[in-house]
């Protein structure tokens, strides 16, 4: 039978040192492959990081109050120093005042959380109507002396959202936003 004429197949290189080299550089590869899988993890994991920060820093940059809060009006008292227009003695202005005309379309300038919202108000006295929203990473804005309020507490708010209406309430001499970025 054929089986029989076959045998058992024996054989090999003349010379042992080739299959020996041969298996060094199949190791050496192997290590090499290794290496090349661990930098490859470090930088899917830098990219990840990186990719996390951006993502973050873009969050941020949609919270950061950077537009300005009506179109139109003229900056009638800027930020520090100034004379009360009512008791005529020097204070500290912590906003700008923007007038302008009454029922203006107040704007979110970043997205946030509305914080604080009052209706209730007497005349001649604070902020009249007002809001706060609180934007996170440490910014608040304040909107004062507003003729109509359209965000309720507590809701999410976007830039460019219309959030209220300007107006002449409180302690106003005429009509204006008192704007402040806490």
């Amino acid at each position: 039978t054929m089986e029989t004429d076959i045998g058992a197949g024996r054989g090999g290189p003349e010379n042992s040192n080739f299959v020996l080299a041969s298996m060094d550089r199949v190791k050496e590869t192997e290590i090499d492959i290794d290496l090349i899988e661990r930098k490859m993890d470090r930088l899917r994991e830098n990219v990840s990081s990186l990719e996390a920060a951006v993502e973050s820093k873009r969050d941020e940059l949609e919270h950061y109050p950077s537009i300005r809060p009506v179109r139109g009006g003229w900056i009638s008292s800027r930020f520090g120093e100034r004379y009360d227009p009512f008791t005529d003695k020097l204070e500290r202005h912590e906003a700008l005042d923007i007038s302008i005309h009454v029922g203006s379309e107040i704007y979110a300038p970043a997205s946030g959380v509305v914080s604080e919202v009052q209706s209730q108000y007497v005349k001649n006295k604070g902020y009249g109507k007002y809001l706060v929203i609180d934007h996170g990473y440490g910014y608040m804005t304040l909107y004062a002396h507003l003729s109509k309020i359209v965000v309720k507490k507590g809701q999410s708010v976007n830039r460019w959202d219309v959030i209220a209406y300007s107006g002449n309430t409180g302690k106003s001499t005429a009509p204006h936003l008192h704007y402040a970025v806490f």
